[in-house]
């Protein structure tokens, strides 16, 4: 499929907060709205689709509050 593959290697936090905190990892990330327990992936979901068709500064506080709450 590709002329010359390169590998890409991810390393990271699979904990989301507050679980990365007992694991030892000091990673501050919100809960992806993928995971099946993220209560507000519905709003989340919502405000980065609107950010992406209307871009504008202030729509963002709202989505970032969503995801940590998430």
């Amino acid at each position: 499929m590709f002329e010359k593959p390169e590998r890409t290697v991810v390393r990271g936090s699979f904990y989301p907060f507050p679980r990365s905190w007992m694991h030892g990892d000091p990673a501050f990330l919100p809960k992806p709205p993928w995971f099946l327990t993220n209560k507000t992936a519905h709003i989340t979901t919502r405000g980065v689709a609107k950010i992406t068709l209307d871009p504008k500064w202030r729509y963002l506080p709202a989505i970032l509050l969503s995801a940590l709450r998430g």
